[in-house]
């Protein structure tokens, strides 16, 4: 029996996978990045539907995040089991400060749609102005930068 922290015990779990993705449900950092080390955890693993990623991209955990974002082989892009990425997810759940890091984020496909629903459309439609102009600028920015 492995204790990793206050009353959460591995054998709880039927796999570090499952552990993986409560973790990153419940913002639990220290437990992600110690089990996101581990090369025998399928980092990228699906539980409910959704990657541990997902997870805590739809809980608004911002700092584990930032966290994952920098760990090597976590899959930004990996979409849940209905279609919509984490980026998708976020503009449409109007997480203002994960889709600003995201959109700084070389690995994040900005453009993934779900449905033909694209992540832009998907944050006008849920009334979230804000996101939309954030979008915006920084798909013009990188238009007008590439045309330099």
């Amino acid at each position: 029996m492995l204790l990793l922290a206050p009353k959460v015990v591995l054998s709880e779990f039927g796999s570090s996978e499952e552990m993986l993705w409560w973790a990153a449900h419940e913002n639990q950092c220290e437990i992600v990045e110690s089990l996101g080390r581990d090369p025998s955890v399928d980092v990228n693993s699906c539980y409910n539907g959704a990657t541990p990623f997902y997870a805590a991209v739809i809980k608004g955990h911002i700092d584990l995040v930032e966290l994952m974002v920098s760990m090597p082989g976590v899959d930004l892009n990996k979409s849940c089991r209905r279609g919509a990425s984490p980026f998708w997810m976020a503009c449409r759940l109007g997480r203002f400060d994960l889709v600003d890091l995201l959109l700084r984020t070389p690995r994040v496909d900005v453009h993934a749609s779900m449905d033909g629903v694209s992540p832009v459309e998907a944050a006008r439609a849920a009334g979230h102005t804000r996101i939309v102009a954030l979008i915006e600028r920084k798909l013009l920015r990188k238009q007008a930068h590439a045309r330099r």
